[in-house]
């Protein structure tokens, strides 16, 4: 709901983030306001310039949910992976995965750091019923293994050479320059 309200509303977004912000300056958790403000204006209207351009890329537009669909059912199918591979059955893909999305539900709504202890909690209660008490312990940490650390080492090579870097400069262009996302895209395109 939160993503819908902040791609299709930016006024209302801008109004209650504002107001949260106010609340947070007046007992003491947010400093300085006004820097604090700008930057979150500049940050949202960066994102609603974004996500209205990126509805102009139709082709882009759906590769990306495709892309994304098919990246969160393989994650989300890892605890099932982990629950055949130590000699158990009966339970069904579709209850895993559903369970695995709520975990990740629960984990996400909680800060950094500790959203990891989040995982690993919210993996136990949701799946104790599928593995029992002694193989719990294993599923939770080589789930664990491949859906955190597994990620990491896969990803780390490609941030490692996208650091610092754009194709041909063109995200540099664009953050120095008044020119659009559509403009931007369709140069890298070209």
């Amino acid at each position: 709901g939160a993503l819908i309200l902040v791609s299709f509303w930016p006024k209302l977004t801008k109004k209650l983030i504002f107001g949260i912000a106010k609340l947070l300056s007046k007992v003491k958790i947010l400093k300085n306001l006004e820097k604090k403000a700008r930057g979150l204006e500049e940050q949202l209207d960066i994102f609603h310039t974004s996500n209205k351009e990126l509805y102009h890329h139709k082709k882009t537009l759906i590769t990306t949910f495709v892309l994304t669909f098919l990246q969160f059912i393989a994650m989300f199918t890892v605890p099932y992976c982990v629950y055949r591979a130590l000699g158990l059955s009966g339970a069904t893909p579709l209850d895993m995965i559903s369970s695995q999305a709520f975990v990740n539900l629960v984990s996400g709504m909680i800060p950094i750091p500790g959203a990891s202890g989040a995982a690993e909690v919210g993996f136990a209660a949701f799946f104790n019923g599928f593995f029992t008490q002694q193989t719990l312990m294993s599923a939770t940490l080589i789930w664990r293994m491949i859906n955190y650390y597994g990620v990491v080492l896969v990803t780390a090579p490609f941030a490692y050479i996208t650091n610092n870097k754009s194709r041909n400069g063109k995200v540099e262009q664009l953050a120095n320059s008044n020119q659009s996302v559509s403009d931007v895209v369709d140069s890298i395109n070209e």
